[in-house]
């Protein structure tokens, strides 16, 4: 009796490491960190065909023009007077009305 409750026992956490395992790699793939949770505001995000690392807060941009939604659900914000450049920073501006600096990843 104690071997069938032993190997039970052993099942399922061999079932639970393996959920754990696979939202790991779920969430590195959509964020870039092993972390079991997506967190409100993502560490890299994919806009304008490029990736960018997020560098920590800013403070509230004034002039910057709205340009289109993230997939974590936060605002991208940009320059108004990038014309066709590719932007090197980036803000946006999470549900809770944070606002985030990310950096370009790799060159132009």
């Amino acid at each position: 009796m104690r071997r069938v409750a032993f190997v039970i026992t052993a099942v399922a956490l061999s079932l639970l490491a393996a959920g754990l395992g696979v939202r790991l790699v779920q969430v590195h793939r959509e964020e870039g960190t092993w972390s079991l949770t997506t967190p409100g505001v993502a560490h890299r995000i994919h806009v304008f065909d490029r990736d960018y690392d997020r560098s920590g807060r800013s403070r509230d941009p004034v002039d910057d023009l709205v340009e289109g939604a993230t997939v974590p659900g936060g605002t991208v914000l940009v320059p108004p007077d990038l014309g066709r450049r590719l932007p090197l920073v980036i803000e946006v501006r999470d549900d809770e009305g944070r606002v985030w600096t990310y950096g370009l990843v790799g060159g132009p």
